[in-house]
């Protein structure tokens, strides 16, 4: 808004601009005051609470340690969503296309020409800013929060194949079918996969054989965030099977009057 708006901006419309948030703020402050410290609470436990419990991290850990954090970001978050679980996957061919969101985001940082293009100024300042934001302050490297980044990555990478293949067109043409063909790839082989029955389903079914209440609701948790492989490796000490009933003989005179 201030980078293509600005010469339109007038302080009047700013009541205007601030009444949608005000309106959904209000209804939120009403909700919050029915149980003001149950809110705190939930609010307050909520920061750190999964995190710690189940990656053994804080929310505010990259704060502390940023280096480890940035680590940790790079493999977790982003290596671990495009590298697949095999060698043998064409998933893995993904990687392609992760390298390629990276070096159009260092391109655009270091090549003035591309960097000095009205759409690289507007989108490299906004993928800094949600990448180091995830990076200090979201401690469980949760791949679902790429949807906030990836965008803007795949936007710097496609100016670079733009500004790279500039009268070329066949060059362009090349690298654009390439990158439809993996993402082709990495789309069939997810449904192959079908993680819904392989993970999450298995995964909720334990969540009833375990008696602490508190392992299941640790246990519920990995299965939404941490998938299958964590609830197989985490220590679960208590596990009851489900009760069968077995049936009575139904006495001869019974069965025969039904």
């Amino acid at each position: 808004m201030f980078r293509f708006d600005r010469q339109l901006w007038r302080w009047q419309f700013l009541p205007l601009a601030a009444l949608p948030y005000m309106i959904g703020l209000a209804g939120y402050a009403a909700y919050a005051l029915e149980d003001w410290p149950s809110f705190v609470r939930q609010l307050s436990g909520n920061v750190s609470g999964l995190a710690g419990e189940a990656a053994g991290t804080t929310r505010f850990g990259g704060l502390l340690h940023p280096w480890t954090s940035f680590s940790r970001e790079v493999q977790l978050r982003y290596i671990s969503a495009f590298i697949g679980k095999s060698w043998r996957s064409p998933y893995r061919a993904e990687i392609v296309v992760l390298l390629l969101y990276w070096g159009g985001a260092t391109v655009a940082l270091l090549d003035r020409r591309v960097r000095c293009h009205p759409l690289a100024r507007l989108f490299l300042p906004l993928t800094a800013l949600y990448f180091v934001a995830l990076w200090l302050f979201e401690g469980l490297k949760l791949r679902v929060y790429l949807v906030h980044t990836l965008p803007l990555f795949a936007a710097l990478g496609a100016l670079w194949i733009w500004n790279w293949t500039e009268g070329r067109k066949f060059a362009r043409v090349t690298a654009v079918a390439v990158i439809l063909c993996i993402q082709g790839m990495a789309i069939a082989d997810g449904y192959w996969e079908n993680q819904y029955h392989t993970e999450h389903l298995p995964a909720s079914d334990l969540v009833p054989l375990l008696e602490d209440k508190k392992e299941a609701v640790r246990v519920r948790a990995a299965a939404g965030y941490l998938r299958l492989e964590a609830i197989k490796s985490a220590p679960v000490r208590s596990v009851r099977k489900p009760e069968t009933k077995k049936r009575l003989p139904v006495p001869p005179s019974t069965a025969g009057k039904n």
